[in-house]
This record gives C-alpha cells, structure tokens and sequence, in this order.
C-alpha cells in the first residue's frame, strides 16, 4: 500500500513536468523550454556585448554629425543603419537559442532491444568507440556511429557535442561565439546572422570613415581629435571584425554549395562520393537555407506523461 501510494503522489505532480526539467544533456533553458543554449555562455556574452558598444557608439557620436552633414539622405542612413543593427541582433539570438536538432536518447527498453540486436554486452568499449552501421543513400555507403554517451546508433550526418552532450541532427560545429551547436534547425538563422553582421560592421565602417574625411575636407580635423575618437574604435572593431566575418560567410557559402557541413569538410568525410551533394551549387544551397523549417523533434518545452517519465529518468 505504502508503495503504491507513494508512485500514485510522485505522478500527481507530472502534468507540469517538461522535458526540459529532465534534460540528460548540458544546455541552458528559458522561457518554459522554448529557448535553448549551450553550456558555457561566456562567448555569446563578450559577442553581444562588443555588437552593442560599437552599436551605442555609432548611434551616439557618429549619427548626429552625419544627419548635420546630409540633409537630404540622414534620414535614409538612420533608417537603414537601425535596421541592420535590429536584424544582426534577431537572428543573433534566433541561431543561439534554437534548438539546433537535439536527438531525443533512447529510452532503457529502446536500448535494451538495441543492445540485444547488435550483441553489445559482449563488446568491449574501445570496440563501441568504432562501431559502426553501413547504410546506402543515393547509391552510395554511409556510416552511421554508435554514440555511447547517448547509448544509441546516430542518423545519417549527425554527430556528437561533447560541450553540449547531446547528438545533434546534421552537427556543423559548435560555434563558441554563439555558445551552442550549429545543427539542421539553426543553421540559416547562423548563416543570417552573419550576412547582417557583415552589412552592419561595413556600414558602420563606411559611415565613420565618411565623417573623419569630412572632418579632414573641412580642416578642423586637428581641432577634433577627441570628438574623432568614436570613429576610430569604430573603424578598428568593424574593419578587424569584418575581415574575421567575411572569410567565415565565404567559408560557409563554399561548403554548402558543394553540400557539406564544416564537421565533414575538417574531417574530409566525403572526399570521393558525396551523397548529399546535388551537383548544383544553387539547389545545395536552396535545401539548406530555403527548405522549411522542421518542427523539433525533442520538444523541450513539451509535458512527459507517466510513462515517458520513467523511461528518461531510468536513462539519464
């Protein structure tokens, strides 16, 4: 009676019990599950942080003497500077805080019919490291690894972040300026984000550079040395940054178009056959950035009922 009483109270209290609340992995969760990040957020702090200073300096001391200057178009160039900067931002935290495609881990039974299939009691685990499954896509093998923190066979291209522990769905990188992994659900909020980012730092730099030459036509550049301050930090944060975001964005536009991520392009995974490649830089970049979004299929946010419950718990 005892027993049965105690289960019958522990399962009361399931109807506001999320996944998230029972979460094997290493992420950060907010706003009821529905925003999910990484472990260590101390990248995307400095990032946001250094995106906001330039941002504030700009709209500070470089704004005001550009709408004195251009009459005409300052209200264009206030308009569309405000833009960049709240698009750079939108999608800044829409790739953080997306779930990437976490991989939902086997529940006990799962993995005991998975363990008794492939005879893993007898298999050392060096040998578990290495165990893989042949699958054909296009006519072509693929590999598909054992995980043996997630204790279950991955899908095609997905892999494992040790930093955030979980499998992630088509695994590019974990990106430490973003603080989280770089999946199949976040990668065109990524690939924006740094499309905006470039714009913004470009006209920011341009902007800045047209107000020292102003100061420079006009020959109170002596006499304005602080007030040209602001433009010079603005010149070297936007210059060095752009060059750093320029090469990632032209990095990143290569791999898609030839229909890889950056995990198989370091580890040359498809050097010879590539099944997900389509021969068309444009449909290989239209099925990565343009396709719809699918739904999460680990669901963060959503109740577990008595039953989910005790098969994560038994598997965590």
């Amino acid at each position: 009676m005892t027993r049965t009483y105690l289960q019958t109270s522990q399962y009361e209290h399931l109807s506001n019990i999320r996944r998230w609340q029972i979460h094997a992995g290493s992420n950060h969760f907010c706003f009821n599950g529905h925003c999910i990040t990484g472990r260590n957020l101390s990248g995307a702090i400095i990032v946001i942080c250094l995106i906001s200073l330039t941002n504030i300096v700009w709209v500070i001391f470089e704004v005001p003497i550009l709408m004195k200057e251009f009459n005409n178009t300052s209200l264009l160039i206030l308009i569309v500077g405000l833009l960049l900067i709240f698009y750079t931002y939108i999608y800044f935290f829409r790739s953080m805080c997306t779930d990437p495609g976490i991989i939902q881990r086997p529940s006990s039974i799962e993995r005991l019919i998975l363990r008794k299939k492939l005879n893993l009691n007898q298999i050392s685990s060096d040998y578990l490291n290495n165990l893989t499954y042949d699958i054909k896509i296009n006519g072509i093998l693929v590999k598909c690894k054992y995980c043996i923190t997630c204790q279950m066979i991955r899908p095609p291209r997905s892999s494992h972040c040790a930093i955030c522990s979980n499998c992630i769905s088509i695994l590019d990188h974990h990106c430490p300026f973003l603080s989280t992994c770089i999946g199949m659900r976040n990668y065109r909020f990524f690939f924006l984000f740094l499309i905006f980012l470039l714009q913004t730092e470009l006209f920011l730099f341009a902007t800045s550079l047209i107000k020292i030459l102003i100061y420079i036509n006009d020959g109170i550049f002596s006499q304005s040395i602080i007030s040209s301050i602001p433009s010079y930090f603005i010149l070297i944060i936007t210059g060095s940054s752009a060059l750093y975001t320029c090469n990632l964005l032209g990095y990143q536009c290569m791999i898609s178009s030839r229909g890889l991520t950056t995990r198989e392009d370091d580890k040359g995974i498809y050097m010879n056959e590539n099944p997900f490649n389509t021969h068309s830089w444009f449909i290989n970049l239209a099925r990565k950035l343009c396709t719809s979004l699918p739904p999460s299929a680990y669901g963060a946010h959503r109740l577990v009922n008595q039953t989910e419950y005790r098969l994560i718990k038994e598997n965590v």
